[in-house]
């Protein structure tokens, strides 16, 4: 999958956890309803401001359409100081700290995958 589907896929995931329609999001960057489909689709190129809109629509850090998987101490401090949300959730001092312990765990597992 391209980078183009495979960031749109996120958005749309991301869109419909936080219960938003196409139409809402179009609507907020200026768009219509077929032009943001296509982005979601990821049969158009999305620029980098384009993503910085929908990554500020959807309250996601836009690393986190780009590469989910690279979810840094760094992706999680910027959403802290921007005030982004996640699952729903403004960070707060107990989120980061919760936030800081997965990704702990994360990476003592995958510590551990690499031993075997």
């Amino acid at each position: 999958m391209d980078l183009n589907k495979k960031i749109g896929e996120r958005m749309r995931l991301v869109r419909l956890s936080k219960n938003l329609s196409q139409e809402s999001v179009a609507d907020e960057l200026g768009l219509s309803v077929s032009a943001y489909s296509n982005m979601e689709r990821g049969t158009i190129d999305i620029t980098i401001n384009r993503l910085m809109e929908v990554s500020r629509i959807l309250e996601v850090n836009w690393l986190r359409l780009i590469d989910p998987d690279k979810e840094s101490t760094i992706a999680v401090f910027h959403d802290a100081q921007e005030g982004y949300a996640t699952s729903g959730k403004t960070f707060s001092g107990m989120d980061i700290e919760k936030e800081l312990r997965s990704i702990r765990l994360e990476l003592e597992k995958l510590k551990k995958r690499k031993k075997i």
